[in-house]
């Protein structure tokens, strides 16, 4: 018979900045894996030799480094590649999906491993252990897929996601209350989302409605720290800098390509550092080392806690905006929000505190920041991860998919086969004609595409800006078999991954072949 003691369940927020990890002990308490956070960062040492976490940023930053080597923001570029100059000059290119599973793999060996070697006297991960890793609710299938492909070839055991504001949520609501309603305002590294989700009476979770910006998080706050703190203080010393290559004059700054990425890497720690000073502080002091022309020159960045709340406003301010559109939204449901849980590391910014409670306490809406809000999403995965069987959660899809389809006019016009808020499980289909060029290649080409209907509900074509590309997936064609045409079946499985499958059919529309095999994309991992 299984020993309970023995399980090694594993939680993950697998973060664009930070990653969070949590497990239990023997005696049934929680620990955290890797200490406060793991900074999800890869830097390659070489081709093969690549270190991970806060020690791949101080490797970045040693003499003799190379700051190209260093990989950051991989999880919202999972479906991207990477080109990378390693520390010994290799040049090689490498799917964010790649990074991930390596990085995944590293902290596994280095910080898991261990842990559990001494918790339990094995490292390893056995069929009966449980892995889940949150996502961003925003995020598409293919990034979602990506994600979970990256775990599950690491080596972790039985991957399955969760939705970073229903991880929150678990972890909020606990595993035993039932009958509330909380909105889980989810401001992450990389993405904000806000999620309005009940524990019903029969303890099942479901979301009610959900909203956010895949493209605002904490790494857009550095940015405006850095442009309207940082930069300026550089202009007024007559040194002009861009964090855009393209827009660098290097002939006007007398900066090397290799002083450049050094000077960006260290903007960018300094720019980091500010943000997170102002989670606890009224002030932020720091000398910052620019190299230009090979000598070190040293700015004092001396910031106010209004200059900070000056330049980063706009964008709280969004996020709240969001927030109070859709609990308003959910009042005309007859549902009614008690809480607003904060969650993920760009919560601790003060000002979106104060933000929210002046927006929402008048409405008798009670704000509240966990003393963790940086592990509250590990903790709900871990629960889930141990409760999977118990802990019943219904996810809805955020935003419309579909396909594009070419008009007469030449533009690629967006057709919809999944609407959005629609409870997971959820299939759509097409059935594409066979031509003759589809024959001769042996494959069609679907290109597949999200559009955001609440925030852009004119967006028609591909090019319109609230209709997102996904990918472009292949599916093969018999050409022995001469089908008249192909039925293709787009599910949105469970937790927001998609799976396709296919039917070959003849002129009369018999079934000539299915194909359940998985269907291979333009961007599938090298």
């Amino acid at each position: 018979m299984l020993n309970e003691n023995t399980i090694k369940n594993i939680g993950i927020d697998f973060g664009t900045t930070n990653t969070v990890i949590y497990s239990r002990d023997q005696k049934g308490k929680l620990k955290k894996i890797g200490g406060k956070s793991i900074r999800t960062a890869v830097y390659f040492k070489s081709k093969d030799e690549y270190i991970v976490g806060q020690d791949a940023l101080k490797s970045a930053q040693m003499p003799n480094s190379n700051p190209q080597a260093l990989i950051l923001n991989f999880k919202p570029d999972i479906c991207e590649k990477h080109e990378i100059i390693a520390e010994n000059g290799d040049k090689f290119k490498l799917k964010c999906e790649a990074v991930a599973k390596l990085f995944l793999n590293q902290i596994f060996t280095e910080k898991v491993e261990k842990r559990f070697l001494k918790m339990f006297g094995t490292g390893e991960m056995t069929e009966q252990d449980k892995t889940v890793i949150t996502v961003p609710a925003k995020f598409n299938p293919e990034q979602k897929k990506r994600i979970k492909r990256a775990a599950s070839n690491a080596y972790f055991s039985n991957v399955g996601l969760a939705f970073e504001p229903t991880a929150a949520a678990v972890a909020a609501l606990g595993t035993d209350v039932k009958g509330d309603i909380v909105a889980v305002y989810d401001f992450g590294g990389g993405t904000f989302d806000i999620s309005v989700i009940e524990r019903n009476a029969d303890g099942h979770f479901s979301q009610i409605d959900e909203d956010g910006d895949r493209n605002l998080g904490g790494n857009n706050i550095t940015e405006a720290v850095i442009e309207k703190i940082i930069i300026p203080v550089l202009e007024e010393n007559d040194i002009e800098f861009s964090m855009d290559y393209d827009d660098m004059e290097f002939d006007e700054s007398e900066m090397s390509e290799e002083e450049y990425y050094y000077n960006c890497l260290a903007i960018q720690q300094c720019g980091n550092e500010l943000k997170e000073s102002f989670s606890e502080e009224v002030s932020y002091e720091k000398t910052l080392k620019i190299i230009q022309g090979g000598e070190e020159i040293f700015f004092d960045i001396d910031v106010s806690l209004e200059q900070f709340e000056n330049a980063v406003r706009p964008l709280i301010q969004s996020t709240v905006d969001i927030t109070e559109r859709v609990i308003e939204k959910v009042k005309r449901q007859k549902k009614y929000v008690r809480k607003i849980v904060m969650a993920g590391g760009s919560s601790n910014i003060l000002l979106a505190q104060k933000m929210l409670s002046e927006q929402f306490e008048n409405e008798g809406i009670e704000v509240i920041l966990s003393d963790e809000p940086f592990d509250l999403i590990a903790k709900g995965a871990l629960l889930m991860a141990e409760n999977h069987k118990l802990i019943m959660v219904e996810e809805k899809t955020t935003e419309q998919f579909g396909v594009g389809e070419r008009t007469a006019s030449g533009l690629t016009r967006f057709q919809t086969l999944i609407s959005e808020n629609e409870v997971l499980p959820v299939s759509g289909s097409k059935r594409y004609e066979v031509n003759v060029n589809m024959l001769k290649n042996g494959e069609i080409e679907i290109p597949c595409y999200e559009r955001d209907i609440k925030n852009y509900p004119n967006a028609q074509v591909t090019r319109d800006k609230g209709i997102s590309y996904i990918n472009t997936y292949k599916i093969g064609i018999d050409r022995q078999l001469s089908p008249s045409s192909v039925c293709v079946e787009f599910n949105i499985e469970k937790d927001g991954t998609l799976r396709l499958s296919a039917e070959l059919l003849d002129n009369y529309g018999n079934v000539l072949k299915q194909i359940e095999t998985d269907i291979t994309s333009d961007s599938d991992i090298e």
